[in-house]
């Protein structure tokens, strides 16, 4: 796995972000986890996934763009704290 940032944007079209994101999907989240997840969901997925193993796939993960708090506010993400602000996200 690598730490790849997905190649979209707000200018980038609805149908190229999905497209984009099952590929991200397919390379980066293990055939297990999303078999798991589709007959099951998160109940599922916790049977065949380990609390280590997530932690180490987190940072791939993390490093896509995907994950929720990097998305703009009005997307439902947050808008991201200034350094040492241990108040939370700005609202």
């Amino acid at each position: 796995m690598t730490d790849e940032r997905l190649a979209v944007d707000a200018t980038t079209p609805l149908e190229e972000c999905v497209s984009l994101t099952k590929q991200w999907v397919e390379a980066h989240v293990p055939v297990e986890w999303r078999d798991a997840a589709a007959r099951g969901g998160n109940a599922a997925i916790r049977e065949v996934r380990g609390r280590a193993e997530y932690e180490a796939w987190y940072p791939v993960f993390g490093a896509s763009g995907l994950v929720m708090p990097t998305w703009a506010p009005e997307y439902g993400g947050v808008r991201p704290r200034v350094a040492g602000d241990a108040r939370g996200p700005r609202r």
